[in-house]
């Protein structure tokens, strides 16, 4: 059969028209959705308690790099130098533990149940610092680390036995070690 075609002088309906958005009303883009931090940080904290190391720091990063104001970045970027501390990336630890000192100074430690530390986060970072530059034989910077490391008096934790210790004691028990990879096994 042939197609018809339309009778002379009359037009085709116009296509519907979409309605107007109201003046004020910008078009937005659909975004992805909300990625909750805090969650991103426990998901982490899994990984690297179940020896997932390199998940952990990718998890860690996203919780970070997500909110990077928010109340968990230090704590995301510490661990972060932790996980590489731990897998013997001496170098890359020490770069996040600054990190933390340096874009993070009054933050402090995210309080967990049953948590064991108090205080700053960046007292935590200098004993990593501390113990990172150890494992490298650089004694010199961990002694430096020490004597930073005395502005957090505040800054503890409790340890195996549940007596509280600064992280400035622990740096000195650190420091009189040797050789340099026991101080390796005892990062908090």
């Amino acid at each position: 059969m042939a197609k018809r075609k339309p009778a002379r002088g009359r037009k085709k309906a116009a296509p519907a028209r979409k309605p107007r958005r109201p003046a004020g009303k910008k078009k937005t883009k659909p975004t992805a959705l909300a990625i909750n931090p805090a969650k991103v940080f426990e998901q982490a904290v899994g990984f690297a308690s179940t020896g997932y190391v390199f998940d952990a720091i990718a998890a860690f990063k996203k919780s970070a790099e997500t909110d990077p104001r928010g109340a968990l970045a230090d704590d995301a970027y510490y661990n972060i130098g932790l996980c590489y501390f731990e897998l013997k990336l001496y170098h890359e630890a020490i770069e996040y533990f600054t990190r933390v000192i340096q874009g993070y100074p009054q933050a402090t430690i995210h309080a967990t149940a049953g948590a064991q530390e108090s205080g700053r986060t960046a007292a935590k970072a200098h004993l990593g610092r501390l113990r990172a530059y150890l494992a490298l034989g650089r004694r010199d910077e961990a002694q430096k680390e020490l004597d930073e490391l005395n502005k957090y008096p505040d800054s503890s934790v409790l340890d195996a036995q549940g007596v509280r210790k600064t992280f400035y004691e622990l740096a000195l028990e650190a420091l009189k070690q040797q050789p340099a990879d026991k101080v390796a096994e005892s990062l908090p």
